[in-house]
């Protein structure tokens, strides 16, 4: 496949790109701890309960909108560019929670700030594919997935500290949006060059045709990725509560060792690299299912510290994984199109996880049932897609 692509782009670009997950990460979980705070400061406006919820909520929706959005304009806005307006967008709506005092002005700001963030991941993940081959760019899609994960960990603690001086307060952890848009601002765009990345599956050279067919192919597994391991993370305090902890601290700490071991998750992409797709998946979904099962089993604090441990390590990787697999498949021309697609496709499947987490668990009785029931789901699937990857490499060696 012939791209553009310059391999001696300096490690500063890749800091900038990697920093844009977390921006998506800061918008989510700065709200969470005064989620009770806010709703008793709306408490006078109507269906105030769900209006927070869909104010904390939206980004979320937002993003996967916004990859519909980027997927009907194509690649004809260049990513750079993209990539600045969204972040200069971000700097401007993130922080209105300071002085908004309507609640559906809140909902309406923190769509627009979805919107901004979708621009800014489908350029971030594009770029790292413009601007990186091989190692390099397995490498910083792994910091895309370790960094937030990391961001997720300092996000919740600081917020929660902030919380105590009024729900506004967490909001200020968004003015970092400034300082990475003066970044991008400082840094040169790379000037790149016509060369030939080897690293990726052949399509025909300056061929800027889209092969949907294996594009379905991850685009579903990445459904079943979200809606089987990242359930898991929505439920863990519910499998708390199940075996009567009410410790909000204890549950704190296994939701942060659960960041920790997606920190770690992300850093292994380099050496998955050396398998197959669907191998490199099957090892992400195997796990994730020992993860939950250690958790579903278990009736005590050290169990379930080992559990959200293993199933951080899963969720790290999955997202990396799934990035660097559909940057392999298209060409520069038609990167933007992908990305937005499997952002889409991503954004949306996150947004309806707790639902159908919660109707899981209602169905099989308790959170801890419904545990089970994704570890052994898991299981099966690693399963298939091993022996997809074996009998896919059996059939390469007979070629």
């Amino acid at each position: 496949m012939t791209s553009a692509t310059l391999p001696d782009v300096p490690a500063a670009q890749g800091i900038i790109l990697a920093l844009v997950p977390v921006m998506v990460v800061l918008a989510v979980v700065v709200p969470l701890p005064v989620i009770p705070a806010m709703i008793d400061a709306f408490r006078t406006e109507p269906g105030v309960t769900l209006g927070i919820s869909l104010a904390v909520t939206m980004p979320t929706l937002a993003i996967a909108v916004a990859g519909i959005l980027l997927g009907i304009v194509g690649d004809r806005v260049p990513r750079r560019t993209l990539l600045v307006m969204g972040t200069a967008s971000y700097a401007l709506l993130a922080p209105l929670p300071l002085w908004i005092h309507s609640l559906w002005l809140l909902i309406v700001s923190r769509f627009l700030l979805g919107l901004a963030l979708g621009a800014m991941t489908v350029a971030a993940v594009g770029l790292v594919g413009d601007y990186f081959t091989g190692g390099r760019r397995a490498f910083w899609l792994s910091a895309q997935g370790s960094f937030p994960a990391a961001a997720t960990i300092a996000a919740a603690l600081l917020s929660g500290w902030l919380g105590a001086y009024g729900w506004r307060a967490p909001f200020l952890i968004l003015l970092a949006g400034i300082p990475l848009f003066a970044g991008m601002l400082l840094l040169r765009t790379p000037v790149l060059d016509n060369a030939v990345d080897d690293a990726a599956p052949a399509m025909v050279q300056g061929d800027s045709v889209i092969k949907w067919r294996p594009l379905a192919w991850i685009f579903f597994l990445t459904v079943l990725a979200s809606f089987m391991m990242f359930a898991a993370a929505y439920e863990f305090g519910y499998v708390l509560v199940d075996h009567g902890v009410r410790s909000t601290a204890l549950i704190g700490l296994v939701t942060a060792i659960l960041g920790a071991g997606a920190v770690l998750g992300a850093l292994a992409l380099t050496k998955l690299r050396r398998l197959v797709p669907e191998a490199q998946l099957a090892l992400c979904f195997l796990i994730g299912a020992a993860g939950q099962l250690t958790v579903a089993l278990s009736g005590g604090a050290a169990g379930w510290m080992v559990g959200a441990a293993i199933i951080g390590l899963s969720q790290g990787a999955i997202v990396p994984v799934l990035s660097l697999w559909l940057l392999d498949y298209v060409d520069e021309q038609g990167r933007g199109r992908a990305v937005s697609l499997f952002q889409t496709t991503l954004y949306l499947s996150q947004f309806g996880t707790p639902h159908l987490a919660r109707y899981v668990a209602m169905t099989h009785g308790t959170a801890t049932g419904g545990m089970l029931v994704y570890a052994m789901s898991l299981a099966g699937l690693a399963i298939v897609l091993g022996g997809y990857a074996v009998l896919g490499s059996r059939r390469g060696r007979s070629a």
